[in-house]
């Protein structure tokens, strides 16, 4: 099923997403997103996000899954059951997965501006929200560079291909950048929609 429209009083930015946690999620398509992210340096994924519900036990919401290689995730984003925002992923196909939590609980009914920044050739995740680092997180990706290889799967927004991840709020301002954003350009999108 596909995610509704909400009106304008509903959303940060004119109209967004509203996904039933059920079944809702867009299909990007394979080869959406990852050839336009190949050979970057840095990948920062930023969107605007108002949780209905906690997730439950074990599970978790995505918001975002950009695919890498035959069907692992390259840019990913999710809630986990502690409400806290997790980015992960990939450099390239071979690399394990990997991943940044927020220190920050996301509270149900409030909208949160939320942006991961990967810097592939420092080997780190920052995890930013509401314009302030909020979390930096050391990993050890395989490559200095976004990889991309031939895709299998399909990129998503409010689930992760047939996984049961399916995301309970409202997306809005959904941005992917093919370089990691410097500190005075992650305040912009907040500061706009404040």
């Amino acid at each position: 099923n596909s995610p509704t429209w909400q009106g304008v009083s509903d959303c940060r930015a004119g109209t967004c997403l509203s996904f039933d946690g059920i079944n809702d999620y867009i299909n990007l398509g394979t080869e959406a997103l990852g050839p336009e992210l190949n050979n970057a340096s840095g990948v920062t994924l930023s969107y605007w996000l108002n949780l209905s519900q906690t997730p439950t036990a074990g599970n978790a919401y995505q918001t975002v899954a950009i695919i890498i290689g035959a069907s692992a995730g390259g840019v990913d984003s999710k809630i986990d059951e502690n409400r806290r925002i997790t980015f992960g992923g990939r450099s390239q196909s071979s690399d394990t997965f990997q991943n940044a939590i927020s220190n920050t609980t996301l509270s149900i009914g409030t909208w949160y501006h939320v942006l991961g920044v990967y810097d592939y050739s420092a080997d780190l995740i920052n995890v930013y929200i509401n314009g302030v680092l909020d979390s930096s997180w050391p990993v050890n990706f395989g490559a200095s560079k976004y990889i991309h290889s031939w895709v299998s799967g399909s990129d998503f927004l409010g689930n992760f291909q047939s996984q049961n991840r399916f995301l309970n709020g409202r997306l809005d301002e959904v941005h992917i950048y093919n370089r990691a954003l410097v500190p005075e350009e992650i305040l912009n999108p907040y500061n706009d929609l404040k």
